[in-house]
């Protein structure tokens, strides 16, 4: 690059700067605050038992900050007359559900791209096969295409989306073993 010394140093002064900054966010304990019981519940639910969708993705994308290898502790400040361990049910019945239907979907690519797979070879024998029992361009043309359709569909589902479907199990799991804590009112940290 043509950057000179001066922004070379910058840059990489920033860079430690953020990474710094980043390592000091980075915590274990997630703070949500509730002003009554009604915002833990979904809203629609004809009954207390389903948690606010809100709050889920929340508590998700916060669990994501917390450092590799410590369980994340969800601190709830305010008043929502449920003891820790109710509303501890509550997130664990919430993301047990939500990683059993995660896990589904991760099953379901690994079976589509072994069928996938499986499509791709069998077209792969079948152009091999017409290529010793007739010589037809247009047919073989079309058969190899297809063959490589099938494979790379095998292949980008194995490969490309599979990691993003272990991951967001990786990250309910972590949600789904956050200890819940109570703080008292007008306790910050």
């Amino acid at each position: 690059m043509f950057i000179s010394k001066n922004l070379r140093e910058l840059d990489k002064k920033i860079i430690h700067d953020e990474a710094e900054a980043e390592n000091a966010r980075a915590t274990n304990k997630i703070h949500i605050k509730l002003t009554s019981r009604d915002q833990l519940f979904l809203e629609y639910a004809f009954s207390d038992g389903e948690l606010n969708v809100g709050l889920s993705e929340y508590v998700c994308d916060k669990c994501k900050t917390v450092p590799f290898g410590e369980v994340p502790t969800i601190v709830v400040h305010g008043d929502c007359d449920l003891s820790a361990e109710q509303i501890s049910a509550l997130f664990k019945s919430n993301y047990r559900t939500e990683y059993v239907a995660a896990r589904k979907k991760v099953t379901r690519n690994t079976l589509f791209s072994l069928i996938m797979t499986t499509f791709g070879i069998i077209t792969l024998s079948i152009l091999f096969a017409v290529h010793y029992v007739f010589d037809n361009a247009y047919v073989k043309t079309v058969l190899e295409i297809a063959a490589w359709v099938f494979i790379w569909e095998a292949v980008d589902s194995l490969f490309l989306r599979r990691p993003a479907l272990k991951s967001q199990c990786l990250i309910l799991q972590r949600a789904y073993s956050a200890k819940i804590e109570l703080a008292p009112d007008g306790e910050t940290e």
